[in-house]
Order: structure tokens, then sequence, then C-alpha cells
């Protein structure tokens, strides 16, 4: 009998499950949020962050979620970006 919630041997592209883990990587984003993001076409971080709190209720997921949600992948995003300034930085 499979678990309902298991990813690992899900019938889906690599790419899609690459997809899920980068969003359930935000914090309160678990495989079923994900899956309706990815539904909507809000299948980065980066689209998560740009998309705003009403898209992301379109999308299905609840106001608080979808407040929540889209701050952790604004901080998300920022993080990145600073990183990635700071390795530019180091190469240069």
């Amino acid at each position: 009998m499979s678990h309902p919630h298991r990813l690992s041997g899900e019938p889906m592209s690599a790419k899609g499950n690459s997809k899920i883990e980068k969003l359930t990587a935000l914090p309160g984003i678990g495989a079923a949020t994900a899956k309706k993001l990815i539904s909507a076409k809000i299948d980065t971080v980066s689209k998560v962050a740009s998309a705003g709190s009403k898209k992301l209720q379109d999308a299905g997921l609840s106001a608080a979620v979808a407040k929540k949600v889209g701050a952790a992948a604004k901080a998300a995003e920022k993080a990145s970006g600073v990183a990635k300034k700071a390795a530019s930085k180091a190469k240069s």
C-alpha cells in the first residue's frame, strides 16, 4: 500500500519532481500546495515571490497560506540574490 503523501515513486517526470522539491523548500509549501502552484504555472520560487497573494489564492491557497508563502518566497529570492551578487563579486 502506498502512502498518499509520498513524493518518491510518483509517476512524474524528473523535471516535475525538481520543481516540487524547489517549492517545498519554502516554509508553508508541502507537496499538495506545490502541485496546486505548478498547475497554476507558478512553478518557481521567483514566480511565487512575484505572484502576489491574490494570484496565490487563485491557485487554490488559503489567504493565510498565500501570505506566508509569498513572504517566504520573497525572503528566499532576496537571499539568493545576495548570494549571487557575492559569488559574482568573488569571481571578478
